[in-house]
């Protein structure tokens, strides 16, 4: 709470009350009425083209001895929190992703498996999502702020692609927010074609038409 009446002070000195009054309303807006637009994508078969990274990488699968690299590389969010979240993840059967560059992580990204994320658990980050038994998602990723522009993200997609069908998955899926051109940009990048949008509405704090369901895409 000090925190944040210190924050209050220093935009206050700095800007002025109207700019903090300014903020308030678009805050309190916000939680009266707010909207999301998430772009859906999919692929279907293992991309001709390969991403190739423009550093050195090394990509492994994450386990519970990883929980403290992982914490440690969300860099500004709550760690116990972070800790908590991925914990539960991995207790659900999910998978994680680590990417390397130099023996450094330089990427997070995980796999969601089949009935997908349907819950509405406060540790789950990801979507609420149905899928197939024969279908994977893939949930939330992160680069490295120093790695990014280098291909990473992309190259995991294909990687973790490439592991979904090896192990007799036919579709594999992933969303962002239509607002979100880099995340765009690599997801079309590593072969996933647009399925579908989703739009998410928050009026008084309860969320609507939040769920996905990959049965709504009818293409091949």
């Amino acid at each position: 709470m000090s925190t944040n009446i210190n924050k209050i002070k220093v935009y206050y000195q700095k800007y002025g009350a109207f700019y903090l009054f300014k903020k308030a309303m678009k805050r309190v807006g916000a939680l009266l009425f707010s909207y999301i637009r998430l772009n859906f994508y999919c692929v279907s078969s293992v991309p001709s083209t390969q991403i190739q990274p423009k550093c050195p990488m090394k990509i492994r699968k994450g386990n519970f001895d990883d929980i403290e690299l992982i914490v440690n590389f969300a860099e500004n969010d709550n760690k116990k929190k972070v800790y908590e979240q991925t914990m539960y993840f991995l207790n659900k059967g999910g998978e994680i992703f680590l990417a390397f560059s130099e023996g450094k992580l330089a990427h997070i990204a995980r796999l969601c498996y089949y009935p997908g994320v349907i819950g509405s658990n406060p540790l789950e980050i990801h979507p609420p999502v149905r899928i197939k038994e024969n279908e994977v998602y893939i949930g939330f990723c992160q680069t490295g702020s120093e790695f990014k522009g280098k291909n990473i993200y992309p190259a995991v997609l294909q990687y973790i692609i490439k592991y979904a069908f090896e192990n007799n998955k036919k579709k594999c899926f992933i969303s962002t927010s239509s607002s979100s051109t880099a995340s765009i940009r690599g997801i079309e990048k590593a072969g996933f074609c647009f399925v579908g949008q989703k739009h998410k509405f928050r009026i008084l704090g309860k969320i609507f038409n939040n769920c996905w369901s990959s049965s709504t895409v009818y293409r091949n």
